[in-house]
């Protein structure tokens, strides 16, 4: 049997901490990205409310990278929680 291993990564609010941010960018690349894996697109997103000045989602971003032909796996570093983002902003993320 063969697995096959995808590993995603999340800038996280460590992450993000002093040359953070500009390393992330060198060797990762884009804090929101997408990767496609036969039948399936994973979109990472950029949550991180800590360190960078965001109060949701992008919520265009994720609209107009999910593949309607694809089963979509959309992550982040922190989950949506009223602990993070206000609870308008949750109730929009799980309704979009």
């Amino acid at each position: 049997m063969i697995f096959i291993v995808c590993r995603i990564r999340f800038i996280g609010n460590h992450d993000a901490i002093g040359f953070g941010k500009e390393l992330w960018q060198k060797y990762i690349g884009s804090y929101d990205y997408t990767i496609d894996f036969l039948e399936t697109r994973m979109l990472a997103y950029n949550d991180n409310a800590f360190e960078f000045e965001i109060h949701e989602p992008n919520f265009d971003w994720i609209a107009d990278n999910v593949d309607v032909e694809k089963r979509n796996i959309v992550a982040s570093h922190i989950p949506p929680s009223v602990d993070v983002h206000t609870q308008l902003e949750v109730e929009k993320f799980i309704s979009n």
